[in-house]
């Protein structure tokens, strides 16, 4: 995720293109998805379909709407939205059309079950608006996509109209099908239409923060309890609202006996605020927090629920002068629409707020493949569970790289807050020198040979391959791309969260004392971020791998210390500070003059 406001404000278009079209995208998937609720009706009729038949054809459209949501998530963090999405749009079109050809019921059923596959765009269109919105964003983001819920009162509306003009046999010799098939048959030709604009309107260059990450880790949050207790929520607010939305026409007609286009414009009550209130549902989840906004949406549901749970009838009393009835309670139709559309008024807003507790439990915080303990001492700030194998690919992304950098700017600012006027960084873990080499050779045009060590102290063999995995990753870069995208290729994530503490030092106009070969390799990347950090740079001492030396000629640096050090940790950059110190009293020191020494 994007954090510069410089870049953010940059991005602002895009973001936007990619909220507005796949919001209209999910409308039309969602309309489709729904659309048996409407046709059921005359479907009913024409195939002579029991009620339990009818109910079948909307059960396993949305049962395949909502088996690959999982998946498709997935997909969408390591693929990015734009390729899933269009994807999705074109594929839904096929069964989408076959409904208007269909036959016999069980034809219907298994294109029905296919055509439900267009529910699993919501994962899709939530986890690609994530990955474009700030946090701060989010709520309101998800909102605005998740309203496209309206879809399914689109076929409420045009449904009966379109059904009652087009004639039985349709045009152009039935190639365009009259009746309730010209409904799926239209909605195949805009899912095509919406699958080219939403291809050739979106940004090419997509987020994707889940790419190089494994399938394994991504399904690593499944373990958690809350995880599973949101689901849970999302079946009331939105598993019930899907289950009311299709069969509410239904219900319209055979309780109230009302005709469908009636029942089908009641429908749209319930719809409509279910729908068009998840912005407003987001934007009360970022202002007041999406718990204290859930249980409010339990209330309301709660309470409607309990009255339209209610039998008709009256009490009756037996007295000594007879019998007596009291309380008589009738549910007609206006009472059943007004209750039914604070249902959906609760279910609006709560969708959002299912939704908000996602960013909020599981913030994807440079850090270790494993959690750590609390410590005081200790900011966690962890982006993924390790760097990618930069011999097989791409590092990090560059939204990860981004976050890294937050980190140690986050860092430098804390320890500057608490009084430090010198920064120093340090490092810790296996293959860093690998990453450094390969960000050092990348950074100054140097070849494997001239900066690959030996690190812990391997081999020839260890050498060679080596000398191997940097030349590989060397190999993908191409010229134009700028510090940040080299290090997201082949550096390491502590190695951009040690560029993030440089340079935020060097914007505070403190200092900055280097230690060895790793740490020296996120100092390069800060001074090519910002040439003028060089002077404010020393180097603490000299590492015993060759690219050290490579790294501090570059930045025109003479190493305080020269100790055969290859530890790490910070230990070249402390030892280093006494002399600082002293060299720093010396320069204050007062002249002769000034300590009034006698010159006879």
């Amino acid at each position: 995720m994007v954090h510069d406001p410089v870049q953010l404000e940059q991005e602002r278009p895009d973001r936007l293109r990619v909220l507005w079209l796949s919001t209209i995208g999910f409308t039309v998937m969602f309309a489709v998805w729904l659309m048996f609720g409407v046709l059921g009706v005359p479907i009913r009729k024409e195939f002579g379909l029991t009620d339990v038949q009818l109910s079948w054809l909307s059960a396993v459209a949305i049962l395949n709407g909502s088996l690959w949501r999982l998946f498709a998530g997935i997909l969408t963090d390591r693929y990015g939205g734009r390729l899933v999405f269009t994807l999705m749009l074109f594929f839904t079109a096929i069964p989408a059309y076959l409904v208007s050809r269909a036959g016999s019921y069980q034809e219907l059923l298994l294109y029905a079950f296919l055509v439900g596959f267009a529910g699993n765009a919501f994962s899709v269109g939530i986890a690609w608006n994530s990955a474009w919105f700030p946090k701060e964003q989010q709520g309101f983001a998800l909102g605005v996509f998740g309203a496209g819920n309206v879809g399914a009162s689109v076929t409420k509306f045009i449904g009966p109209a379109l059904i009652a003009s087009i004639p039985p046999a349709g045009y152009l010799g039935g190639l365009i099908p009259g009746g309730w098939r010209f409904i799926p048959f239209l909605y195949a030709v805009l899912l095509v239409l919406m699958g080219f604009v939403l291809w050739f309107g979106t940004p090419r260059q997509d987020k994707r923060p889940g790419q190089g990450r494994p399938f394994l880790e991504m399904l690593a949050p499944l373990k958690y309890v809350r995880v599973w207790r949101f689901s849970l929520y999302y079946v009331v607010v939105f598993g019930a609202y899907v289950a009311l939305s299709a069969w509410l026409p239904k219900y319209y007609v055979d309780v109230f006996g009302l005709p469908l286009q009636e029942a089908a414009l009641l429908t749209a009550l319930f719809i409509f605020p279910a729908s068009l209130l998840r912005p407003l549902g987001g934007y009360l989840s970022d202002r007041l927090g999406a718990r204290r906004v859930m249980y409010w949406t339990f209330g309301i549901i709660l309470v409607a629920s309990g009255v339209l749970m209610m039998p008709e009838g009256h009490i009756v009393l037996y007295t000594k002068g007879g019998t007596k009835e009291v309380m008589q309670f009738t549910m007609n139709v206006w009472l059943f629409t007004f209750l039914v559309f604070l249902i959906g008024v609760g279910m609006g807003i709560g969708k959002a707020a299912v939704y908000k507790h996602i960013p909020t439990y599981f913030p994807r915080d440079v850090g270790v493949v494993g959690g750590l303990p609390d410590h005081p001492g200790l900011l966690k700030r962890k982006v993924r569970p390790g760097t990618a194998n930069l011999a097989q690919g791409p590092a990090m992304t560059p939204e990860e790289a981004e976050r890294a950098l937050l980190a140690g700017r986050e860092a430098a600012r804390r320890a500057i807050a608490e009084g430090a006027t010198l920064l120093a960084a340090g490092d810790m873990g296996i293959g860093n020198t690998t990453a450094a080499a390969a960000l050092t050779a990348a950074l100054l045009g140097l070849p494997p040979e001239a900066v690959v060590g030996r690190g812990t102290g391997v081999g020839e063999e260890g050498l060679r391959r080596k000398r191997q995995a940097v030349a590989r990753a060397l190999a993908r870069l191409h010229p134009g791309m700028g510090p940040l995208e080299v290090a997201a290729e082949v550096g390491g994530l502590e190695l951009v969260a040690i560029a993030g503490i440089y340079l935020e030092g060097y914007e505070a106009g403190l200092p900055l004392v280097l230690d060895g070969f790793p740490v020296t390799a996120g100092a390069l990347l800060a001074w090519k971020m910002a040439p003028g950090l060089r002077d404010h740079l020393f180097a603490g001492h000299l590492s015993r791998e060759p690219g050290h030396r490579h790294q501090l000629e570059a930045l025109g640096l003479r190493a305080l210390l020269d100790l055969d050090l290859a530890l790490g940790e910070g230990t070249g950059a402390v030892l280093a500070m006494p002399l600082l110190r002293a060299a720093a009293r010396i320069l204050h020191m007062a002249t002769f003059q000034e300590a009034g020494v006698s010159r006879g």
